[in-house]
C-alpha cells in the first residue's frame, strides 16, 4: 500500500549515489528485499529507455517500469544465489544494470546503475556431520590437540562464523582453542578404566545480532596405544592452475606426517571435491585433474583433504586446498549489431541514399569477450574511412557516416565495409563482420551543357538576308545522375532586348529582327 511504498523510500533512497556526470548510479540495497520493491523512482529524463542485451540476465530480477521507474520483481533476491551462479564478487557483490537512453536520433547515451546486495544474516552455522566419534588413545599427554572439522556458514564477512562453544564445562576434559578453527585440548588425563567416553557438544555461533548457531554432537572414545594424529605441512594449500591446463596432470602433491611407527604411521588421503572435478592418490597425496577447467565457468575450487593413519584407533587431521583457476585467451570477441531502434540487424545488405548526413548513425555496435583483463579488453577497426566508430560507452559504439569522403553514387554503386574487432591477449583473437552498402542516387550533380560548348560563342546574323524565325543555336544538356529524371527547364537574358524564344527541348530562337543593329548579349 501507499505507506509501505513511503517507507521503503525513506530506507533506500539514503543509500543512493551518483558519478560526476550522472550517467551512473549507485543503489545500496540487502538481500531478501521484499517483491516488487521499488529501488529507484526514475531512471532517466527521457522517456526512450531500453535494456542493453549485456544486462538481459537481470531482468528476471529487475523491472523497468513504464514510467522509468526500477524495481525488484516477484524473484527472491538472494547474495549467495548471485555469488554462486558467478553473477557478482562473493566478497562485494555489485550488478551492473546498463540502460540505453535516446533523448533524440543524433543523441544518445549509457545509463547504468550499480546495485551493491549487503548480506543479511539468513544462514545459520551447519556441521558436516551432526555426529562424529573420535577415538582417542589413553596415554595422550596433557595439552594433546585434536583439530576439529570446522562449521561452514554462507554468509560472508562479520556475518560468518565468528565463535565456537563447548558444553558441557563440568566433568570435561577437554577445552576448546578459538583459534581459526575448532580445536579440542586435553587439559586433563585420561583413563579408560574409569571413563571410556565422553558426549560434548560443540556450538559454532556467527556474528549476526542476534547470532544464530548451529551445533554437533562430539562422542570421545578413550581408546589405547594410537596416540599421534597425521599433521599436515600446512593448513591451507593454495594453488593457481590456467583454465587450459591437461586432464590427468598433476596439479599439485600435499603431505603430511605422523610421529607414530608402522601402521599407525601410515597415512591415507582423501579429498571432498563437491564438483568431483579432482582426485588424489591417496598413497602419495598427489592431486589429479579429472575434467576441464573454465574460468569463465567457476574461477576457483575450495577442497577439503584428510589425512588418516592406519593405527587402532584411527586418527585423522584436515587441511584445506584453494585452487584458483587463471584465464586464458580462449574467447574471440563477440559482436551484437542493432538497428537504431534497438532490434537485431539481419545481416541483410544495407540501403542507403548517397547524400545522407553527415554524422548519421547506421547501427549500434556492442562488442563482448567473456576473457578477463587483456584478454577481454576489445579494440574494433574498419577498413573504410567513409564510416567511423563513436564511442559511446566501455564496448559499446555508434556506426556513423563520416563524410571523408562522401559516397558517390556516379564512384561506385556499392561498397563493402569490414569491421574488426580483436582483444588484447596473446595471441589475439578476432571476429569479423561484414557490411554491404547498395548505394542509392540523389540528385546531386548539375546539368551539363554539352552543346554548345559552354563558353563564349559569337555568331553573326545577316540582317537583310536572314529567314525569321531563326534558330540560333538548340542545346544538347547532360545530368550525370543516374537515376533522376532527365526533363529539363531553361531560361536565359539577353542584353539589350531582343525578340527570343526558348523552347521546351532547348532550341533557341530569333522571332523578329531588332529595329538596330548591333552586339547582344545572351546568358
Amino acid at each position: 500500500n501507499d505507506n509501505e511504498m513511503f517507507i521503503l523510500l525513506l530506507i533506500i533512497l539514503p543509500l543512493i549515489s551518483a558519478d560526476n556526470n550522472n550517467n551512473t548510479s549507485i543503489i545500496y540495497i540487502h538481500e531478501e528485499l521484499p517483491p516488487n520493491s521499488l529501488l529507484l523512482s526514475s531512471i532517466s529524463s527521457t522517456n526512450s529507455l531500453q535494456w542493453l542485451p549485456s544486462s538481459a540476465t537481470y531482468q528476471k530480477y529487475f523491472r523497468l517500469n513504464q514510467n522509468q521507474s526500477l524495481s525488484t520483481t516477484n524473484e527472491r533476491i538472494d547474495r549467495e544465489e548471485f555469488c554462486e551462479k558467478n553473477l557478482c564478487n562473493c566478497s562485494y557483490c555489485v550488478l551492473t544494470l546498463n540502460f540505453l537512453q535516446t533523448f533524440a536520433t543524433n543523441n544518445i547515451s549509457i545509463r547504468t546503475i550499480q546495485i551493491v546486495i549487503e548480506d543479511i544474516n539468513d544462514h545459520s552455522p551447519v556441521f558436516k556431520q551432526p555426529l562424529i566419534k573420535l577415538p582417542i588413545a589413553e596415554n595422550v599427554p596433557i595439552g594433546y590437540e585434536i583439530p576439529l572439522e570446522p562449521a561452514v556458514d554462507s554468509d560472508y564477512g562479520s556475518l560468518s562464523i565468528q565463535n565456537y562453544e563447548l558444553h558441557p564445562l563440568i566433568n570435561n576434559p577437554f577445552r576448546l582453542i578459538k583459534s581459526g578453527k575448532p580445536v579440542l585440548k586435553l587439559v586433563e588425563p585420561l583413563d579408560r578404566e574409569t571413563k571410556a567416553n565422553y558426549l560434548l557438544q560443540l556450538i559454532a555461533y556467527d556474528g549476526g545480532s542476534p547470532p544464530l548457531s548451529g551445533q554437533q554432537k562430539i562422542e570421545i572414545i578413550v581408546t589405547d596405544v594410537n596416540d599421534n594424529p597425521p599433521v599436515f605441512d600446512r593448513s591451507i594449500y593454495q594453488q593457481s592452475i590456467p583454465e587450459n591446463e591437461k586432464t590427468d596432470s598433476v596439479v599439485l602433491q600435499i603431505h603430511a606426517s605422523d610421529r607414530d611407527e608402522d601402521e599407525n604411521g601410515r597415512i591415507s588421503y582423501s579429498i571432498d571435491d563437491p564438483s568431483s572435478t579432482f582426485r588424489i592418490n591417496e598413497q602419495t597425496g598427489e592431486i589429479f585433474l579429472l575434467k576441464s577447467l573454465d574460468y569463465e565457468k567457476t574461477r576457483s575450487y575450495s577442497i577439503s583433504i584428510t589425512a588418516r593413519d592406519h593405527g587402532v584407533p584411527q586418527l585423522n587431521n584436515y587441511a584445506q586446498l584453494i585452487i584458483d583457476v587463471t584465464d586464458v585467451n580462449d574467447n574471440t570477441p563477440n559482436i551484437l549489431i542493432t538497428e537504431i531502434n534497438g532490434t537485431h540487424h539481419n545481416d541483410q545488405p544495407i540501403s542507403l541514399f548517397e547524400c545522407t548526413p553527415k554524422g548519421t548513425s547506421l547501427f549500434y555496435v556492442y562488442v563482448t569477450d567473456e576473457d578477463s583483463g587483456e584478454n577481454g579488453r576489445v579494440s574494433c577497426t574498419l577498413n573504410d574511412t567513409q564510416l567511423n566508430l563513436v564511442y559511446l560507452t566501455l564496448n559499446a559504439y555508434s556506426l556513423q557516416i563520416s563524410g571523408s569522403p562522401a559516397f558517390d553514387y556516379e564512384r561506385e554503386q556499392s561498397v563493402d565495409i569490414e569491421l574488426k574487432c580483436t582483444d588484447h591477449g596473446l595471441p589475439s583473437l578476432s571476429k569479423t563482420v561484414l557490411f554491404h552498402i547498395e548505394l542509392e542516387d540523389c540528385n546531386d550533380n548539375p546539368p551539363d551543357i554539352i552543346s554548345p560548348l559552354p563558353f563564349n560563342e559569337t555568331m553573326q546574323v545577316s540582317y537583310e538576308i536572314t529567314v525569321i524565325p531563326f534558330v540560333i543555336t538548340q542545346f544538347v544538356v547532360d545530368d550525370r545522375d543516374r537515376f533522376q529524371p532527365k526533363n529539363f527547364t531553361y531560361s536565359f537574358t539577353v542584353t539589350p532586348s531582343l525578340d527570343l524564344s526558348l523552347t521546351n527541348n532547348g532550341t533557341l530562337i530569333l522571332n523578329s529582327m531588332p529595329f538596330a543593329l548591333g552586339l547582344y548579349t545572351i546568358n
